[in-house]
């Protein structure tokens, strides 16, 4: 499944992005194909920040995608570049029906807003 995405456009590996993480969103956990969609969207999420801030950028967009498995990615990937509104997102997708999602929701707040993830997991202790 992996390709070489060096010769890509940054709005195809966009493109290509938001199509394998909403895979991912629609594909059980337990399927193999899960986990193969998982590293080929890293491996797209890598291309875009090898490329620098202002490739990796132009996923901010997805941050408001209809698809949760969309959002939380985008979240992590951008942290960097735009802090507040993703850890906003993470926050928001704490409680997703997507158990994967919210699974990553937790580890990423506690990874990157400790503080934050304490108050959580305050009040609803």
């Amino acid at each position: 499944m992996s390709r070489d995405y060096t010769r890509l456009s940054d709005e195809k590996l966009v493109e290509l992005y938001q199509k394998t993480r909403v895979e991912v969103g629609e594909t059980d956990i337990d399927d193999p194909k899960h986990g193969d969609l998982v590293v080929e969207s890293g491996r797209i999420a890598a291309a875009l920040k090898s490329r620098g801030d202002n490739s990796l950028a132009k996923l901010l967009p997805l941050l408001d995608d209809q698809s949760a498995s969309v959002r939380i990615e985008t979240a992590h990937n951008c942290l960097d570049l735009a802090r507040d509104r993703c850890i906003a997102v993470i926050q928001s997708l704490l409680f997703d029906n997507n158990r994967y999602v919210a699974a990553l929701a937790g580890l990423y707040l506690i990874q990157n807003a400790p503080a934050l993830a304490r108050q959580v997991v305050g009040k609803t202790s």
